[in-house]
């Protein structure tokens, strides 16, 4: 499967282009996550690798953050 580099086409298939409301930080970061999931299984090549390690290191990172926290 060939990756795609548009941006907005991942959000299609989401919920969070269709939603009236302005996403709450629960709902920026389980779309944030399921995009990074949606990429994790575009990208199957063994020297794509390395950038599904980073990807993991993104989720464990949007974990980390507390959700009050001023920058989220």
């Amino acid at each position: 499967m060939p990756i795609r580099y548009g941006w907005i086409t991942p959000l299609l298939g989401t919920g969070l282009l269709m939603s009236k409301l302005p996403p709450t930080i629960v709902d920026r970061r389980r779309e944030a996550e399921s995009l990074i999931e949606i990429a994790r299984g575009l990208l199957d090549r063994p020297e794509e690798e390395m950038v599904v390690n980073y990807l993991d290191h993104a989720i464990e990172a949007l974990n980390m953050i507390e959700p009050d926290s001023p920058s989220a």
